[in-house]
């Protein structure tokens, strides 16, 4: 569904998993959106920032990953605490 084919997760490197999340924001968005009988792109709007937080979020992961992979104290301090 439209964008959900272009996107591949950060963290898995797939897609698939990615893909049916968006998948699922913008069927939900279309389903909403001629419910109502309004096709007009304020009707999209909530599908854009809920895309925009699922990937503001997915960044977010991976930022805090490579923090750990570039500071091996702070990568052996994760790996032992409990």
């Amino acid at each position: 569904a439209g964008d959900a084919t272009g996107y591949i997760s950060p963290i898995t490197g797939q897609g698939v998993e990615f893909a049916m999340r968006m998948g699922r924001l913008a069927a939900r968005a279309v389903d909403e959106a001629l419910r109502a009988g309004d096709t007009s792109a304020a009707a999209f709007e909530r599908y854009v920032q809920e895309r925009r937080e699922e990937l503001t979020t997915a960044v977010g992961y991976v930022r805090h990953q490579l923090r750990y992979f570039r500071d091996r104290e702070a990568l052996l301090r994760a790996s032992t605490d409990d």
